[in-house]
């Protein structure tokens, strides 16, 4: 599993971690640290991610299985890069909330799309102030994504192609991380005590969770075919079936970024402590 943080870092199975530096501009300044974000597996075999390095630099970056990084600038300007998922279209495709009319955007909040040998185009979203978060390829054959700032799901075609769909939550909170489910539909965070599914179609479905003051903020597809989530605040991770079921484990610390391992479990950080966490689903 690979994971961000000042760098990315690599674990085995077994827990044997291995960090690599990501600043590699051969203009960046001496001293510039970075924070790594949003991370990928690529089609390219390679495993790709968004920073943001400490002199403004908005990157998309690349590693490769044995440790080499290759930085591609987005902006110079302090761009939020936030999720980034492989597409359909054999492309990356990152968000991105930036006001700074920069790399050919128009002004206002993009999802952007890279290439596997580093070049980068924008589709600018229709509010400018919609701070997009995480990005998933649908199995429809599109890409997803959540709105923070208009609270709204956002689908773009590969073609560029836009649709919104409102969040009519009860909780007033913003939609956060989303991922593809085992049952053809789209599941995503809301930053606060509920999971939200929603179908290629639009329908959108709110479920909430035992745990009425969490905030709900990843979310991946187990190997069991559930949902899996992290629950800031209360020291959680949750399961979620398809029809709405929840279930409630306690970590040791307050998770945040989830994802299912080549070894069946599910692995999750816990930044505040500076762990990573595994865990074995129970039949």
């Amino acid at each position: 599993m690979w994971f961000t943080d000042t760098y990315v870092g690599r674990i085995t199975p077994s827990g044997t971690i291995t960090e690599f530096d990501v600043v590699t501009l051969p203009d960046a300044p001496t001293g510039v640290t970075a924070q790594a974000v949003g991370i990928t597996g690529g089609p390219d075999g390679n495993v790709w991610f968004t920073m943001l390095t400490s002199n403004g630099d908005a990157c998309v970056a690349v590693v490769t299985p044995s440790g080499i990084v290759t930085d591609y600038i987005y902006s110079k300007t302090y761009s939020k890069l936030s999720g980034i998922t492989s597409g359909p279209d054999g492309n990356l495709w990152f968000a991105v909330a930036d006001d700074s009319n920069a790399q050919g955007d128009q002004g206002g909040d993009i999802i952007g799309v890279v290439t596997t040998t580093g070049t980068i185009t924008t589709n600018t979203l229709v509010t400018p102030t919609s701070d997009p978060l995480g990005i998933v390829a649908g199995p429809d054959g599109n890409l997803w994504f959540t709105e923070a700032g208009s609270r709204s799901i956002g689908r773009i075609t590969p073609a560029g192609s836009l649709t919104y769909f409102g969040v009519p939550n009860s909780t007033f909170s913003a939609p956060q991380r989303i991922a593809a489910g085992s049952d053809g539909n789209l599941w995503f965070t809301m930053g606060g005590p509920e999971i939200d599914q929603i179908t290629t179609s639009g329908i959108i479905t709110e479920f909430p969770i035992p745990s009425g003051t969490a905030s709900t903020l990843d979310i991946t597809k187990g190997p069991d075919g559930n949902m899996w989530f992290t629950e800031l605040g209360v020291n959680n991770i949750g399961r979620i079936a398809v029809d709405g079921t929840v279930t409630e484990f306690p970590v040791p610390a307050s998770p945040m970024g989830i994802t299912t391992g080549p070894d069946g479990n599910i692995w999750f950080t816990e930044p505040s402590v500076g762990q990573i966490g595994r865990f074995l689903p129970p039949p």
